[in-house]
């Protein structure tokens, strides 16, 4: 348990640190531009979506969009065609549409529908066939750039001071030079006189188009007075259905398919704080167990096989005990029990018709044969064997077997 002592209580540190950063932790606030409808930070849409859903469209479907223009078009005229007409939101940064999603959402537009496009950003195509063009007076005026004021040209909406938009609402104006004016008609200006709210009709429909985003997020709509603004702006739409863009946006929304699990751990501060504790845990575990532990695995010989030499000294006592008979005996009885194993004979009975049985089966001459049994027949009979018949006998038991293997 020592070994792990080390360890555990670098990962208790560890933990008791993250738990004090958490708990003394000051809260920030997250700045970053969604413009998506489920975020409550300072610049998602959650407040304005709920403005559209309960208060400017009251009564009408609000439709979240997670598809490219051509596809929603194309489903939105299969499903519903000339019966009803609809209002398509867009609010962001910026929209990287292909040519192709412009000219079916001009389309769209021609044919009857309303399109409120709130950017600063427009596509190319779409700038072109509409005469927009964008610009920053702040680069020729100076000034503050982390405020806007706002007002609409038609009195009955206008405000005496004008509507004040703070933190970092860039100041972005259409250029008059660019319009079709047979077309298109000023909606709003800035407090320089420029137009930063226009519409444009286009067939049967309009597009409303604003140059600040940043007005429609809910830090905006924070004061009851930019709320009015707010309100005033998507009221230029007529009563209908609604189509929210989310595809466009940044990170999306979920089922714009572009998530993956790995972003949406990275949005979820306490589930990345814990794959980082993990990731933390896995080093740490690599670091103090990188070196194999385990305790010294002892050499175990294997077992010598001790039976030859075992024959052999009791062989050599026999040998020098010089009982020569004993030995003799003891080489025969070895040699009827080798016959009986390896040719299968119940018993031992030498004759011609065993010698012929035995020289068939090993392949020895049947006459060595008989001459191998006489000589056993001799030894038997000797009450003293010297040395000599005692190593004779041996080599012809060894010849035989020697032969007939």
């Amino acid at each position: 348990m020592r070994q792990y002592a080390l360890p555990i209580l670098l990962t208790l540190v560890l933990l008791s640190l993250l738990v004090l950063s958490e708990i003394y932790r000051p809260i920030t606030v997250d700045w970053r531009e969604t413009y998506q409808r489920k975020d409550k930070i300072p610049f998602g849409c959650f407040a304005v979506y709920d403005m559209l859903t309960k208060d400017v469209f009251e009564g009408q479907e609000v439709y979240t969009v997670n598809q490219p223009v051509y596809n929603q078009v194309k489903e939105w005229e299969e499903a519903v065609g000339d019966a009803a007409f609809v209002n398509y939101v867009f609010i962001g940064p910026t929209y990287e549409m292909t040519d192709l999603d412009v000219h079916h959402l001009l389309d769209f537009t021609y044919s009857g529908n309303n399109v409120f496009i709130s950017s600063p950003d427009f596509p190319a195509a779409l700038a072109d066939s509409l005469g927009l063009s964008v610009d920053f007076y702040h680069l020729y005026f100076g000034g503050n750039n982390d405020t806007l004021v706002s007002n609409f040209v038609d009195p009955v909406f206008c405000s005496e001071e004008g509507y004040t938009f703070k933190r970092l609402v860039n100041r972005s104006y259409f250029e008059k030079e660019f319009f079709k004016f047979e077309q298109t008609r000023i909606l709003g200006e800035n407090d320089k006189g420029l137009p930063n709210f226009i519409a444009v009709k286009h067939g049967n429909g309009e597009l409303f188009l604003h140059a600040s985003p940043k007005v429609f997020t809910n830090y905006n709509l924070l004061d009851s007075k930019n709320n009015e603004y707010i309100s005033k702006s998507l009221s230029f739409l007529p009563v209908a259905d609604v189509l929210w863009d989310e595809y466009y946006k940044v990170g999306r929304d979920e089922g714009a398919g572009s998530t993956s699990p790995m972003r949406y751990i990275h949005s979820q501060r306490s589930l990345y704080q814990a794959l980082l504790i993990t990731l933390g845990g896995v080093l740490l575990f690599m670091l103090f167990k990188s070196k194999r532990e385990q305790r010294i695995i002892p050499v175990i010989p294997p077992v010598k096989n001790t039976s030859l030499e075992f024959a052999e000294t009791v062989g050599r006592l026999y040998y020098h005990n010089g009982d020569h008979r004993d030995i003799a005996a003891k080489k025969i009885s070895y040699f009827y029990d080798y016959l009986r194993r390896t040719y299968y004979f119940d018993s031992i009975k030498p004759s011609e018709d065993f010698f012929k049985q035995l020289s068939g089966k090993s392949g020895v001459p049947q006459k060595n044969v008989a001459n191998i049994f006489a000589f056993i027949k001799a030894i038997k009979k000797q009450s003293i064997i010297i040395e000599s018949d005692l190593m004779y006998l041996n080599r012809q038991i060894e010849a035989f077997i020697e032969e007939s293997k």
